[in-house]
């Protein structure tokens, strides 16, 4: 990751597996680069010791020389929106095809992105999301996508 962030102003990460009290340790890692992160982690950590492997978050990473305007907007487990002047920029982590009611979750995680960006004014997006668009045609899932936009 040091690399990337050396090379490249935006960075996306996801499955970064950090509580937020972690977080620190990317911006260790990446002094230049202002670090905007949230954590799937939290309601697991906030009743207890971590039973398992940790999972999921995503970040955005933005060089310093770029992220004097870099607004965090929005960050919920599923996802982190991030303006920065009039370019928005989505970094999303979909819910596995494999877990037991993944199409409620994927509907709700994409009906509250869309809510979120009702509220904001932009003229660029970014939106960088995992390869669960490719399951969601192939599952028949498509004629959701086309009630939500």
């Amino acid at each position: 990751m040091q690399e990337l962030c050396k090379v490249y102003d935006i960075v996306f990460i996801r499955e970064h597996w950090l509580a937020p009290y972690n977080f620190r340790d990317v911006q260790d890692m990446c002094p230049d680069m202002l670090c905007l992160m949230s954590s799937a982690m939290s309601d697991i950590i906030s009743k207890g010791v971590l039973k398992g492997r940790p999972f999921g978050g995503v970040g955005i990473l933005v060089n310093n020389k770029v992220a004097t305007d870099a607004k965090l907007k929005f960050a919920t487990e599923r996802y982190i929106i991030v303006q920065l002047h009039d370019l928005v920029l989505i970094n999303v982590y979909l819910p596995c095809a494999s877990v037991e009611n993944w199409q409620d979750e994927l509907l709700c995680c994409l009906a509250a992105l869309c809510n979120d960006l009702t509220t904001m004014k932009y003229k660029y997006l970014i939106l960088v999301v995992t390869s669960m668009l490719i399951l969601i045609k192939l599952n028949g899932m498509s004629e959701c996508f086309k009630e939500l936009f």
